[in-house]
C-alpha cells in the first residue's frame, strides 16, 4: 500500500483525519498481520503528513471489524515501528547506545582488573590488559585494600 495513493484525496481535500477501509475478497473480517503492519505504516505516514488516522475498518457485506474498537489503533500510537526519526533523535539514540556499551565494557574491565590485582598482577600490566587508567586501578586497589 502506497501512502501517496492512500492520502492523495485527503491531502487534496485538506483533511485532518481519515478512516481507512478495506474488504477481504474472502468475506472474512479477520485481521491479518499484514493488515496490522500496513495500518501501522499508514498511521505513521499520516502522522508525518499531519493527517490523523482515527480508525481502520475491515468490512464485509454483513459485518465489520474496527481497529479502534479492538484496541489496535492504541498499539500503533505507541509502537516504535515505522517511526520517522529525525537526524538529531537518531544521533542522540546512537550516542546513548554507545555510552551504555562503554559503561558495560568498563564494568567488565574493572571486574577483570580486580581479579588480576587480587592475584598480585602489577598495576602497569593491569592497565595494559584492561585499558583502564592508573587512576581507575588505584581506586580498585583502595576498594580491595
Amino acid at each position: 500500500m502506497n501512502p501517496s495513493d492512500t492520502f492523495r484525496m485527503a491531502i487534496y481535500k485538506m483533511a485532518t483525519k481519515v478512516i481507512l477501509v478495506h474488504n477481504h475478497p474472502s468475506g472474512s473480517i479477520a485481521v491479518s498481520e499484514e493488515d496490522k503492519s500496513v495500518t501501522d505504516y499508514l498511521y505513521k505516514a499520516g502522522k508525518f503528513l499531519k493527517i490523523d488516522v482515527i480508525d481502520h475498518l475491515v468490512i464485509s457485506e454483513k459485518k465489520f471489524h474496527s481497529f479502534e474498537d479492538s484496541g489496535l489503533m492504541d498499539k500503533f500510537r505507541t509502537s516504535g515501528t515505522w517511526e520517522i526519526v529525525d537526524k538529531t533523535k537518531a544521533d542522540l539514540t546512537e550516542m546513548r547506545t554507545q555510552i551504555i556499551a562503554d559503561k558495560a565494557t568498563k564494568k567488565t574491565a574493572i571486574e577483570i582488573a580486580k581479579k588480576m590485582l587480587i592475584k598480585g598482577t602489577p598495576a602497569e600490566l593491569v592497565k595494559e590488559y584492561t585499558g583502564l587508567t592508573l587512576r581507575d586501578i588505584n581506586k580498585i586497589l583502595k576498594e580491595i585494600g
